[in-house]
């Protein structure tokens, strides 16, 4: 993991400490750079989610390219080798 991230506080708070401790552990980021990204990835799978359903419906309407399956799981493969790094 990064030595370089701050911790959450300098003593451990039971309030704080669950919000932290992941970001820090399994991603090496703060509360804030974690849920950041984190919130990112949800609104870009909301979109996909939400063509779909309406191509569901209304079936002559057409998924945009950039939100269909095959780049929706590229763009979930990038990100997630981008967290690897």
């Amino acid at each position: 993991m990064h030595n370089n991230i701050p911790p959450c506080s300098k003593k451990k708070n039971i309030l704080i400490e669950p919000f932290c401790k992941h970001p820090r552990e399994h991603a090496g980021k703060t509360y804030w750079v974690h849920g950041k990204f984190a919130l990112f990835i949800s609104i870009r799978l909301l979109a996909s989610s939400a063509i779909f359903a309406l191509h569901a419906i209304f079936p002559f309407i057409p998924i945009p390219k950039r939100l269909n399956l095959g780049c929706t799981i590229d763009f979930l493969k990038n990100r997630n080798d981008h967290v690897k790094k």
